[in-house]
């Protein structure tokens, strides 16, 4: 994304009343709405899924191969 483009995109955003931090973040597969229940945060040393009844599985990736975390998250 260039400047230009960043500049357009936070305009959208502070018209549509969207936080562009946290929209940029959805687009980028930084937050995952998993269902109307869950919501997962991804960081470079692991992932959080944080449910709304206050529930929380934290999940460090930070010595994992890219192999072995599919092979988790399709095993959940």
């Amino acid at each position: 994304m260039t400047g230009e483009d960043a500049e357009k995109f936070k305009k959208m955003c502070e018209e549509s009343g969207e936080s562009w931090l946290k929209k940029f973040a959805e687009m980028t597969g930084t937050i995952q709405h998993l269902n109307d229940n869950a919501t997962a945060y991804v960081g470079t040393n692991g992932t959080v899924i944080k449910s709304k009844d206050g529930k929380e599985l934290e999940i460090d990736t930070s010595s994992m191969t890219y192999d072995m975390i599919m092979n988790l998250l399709k095993n959940l």
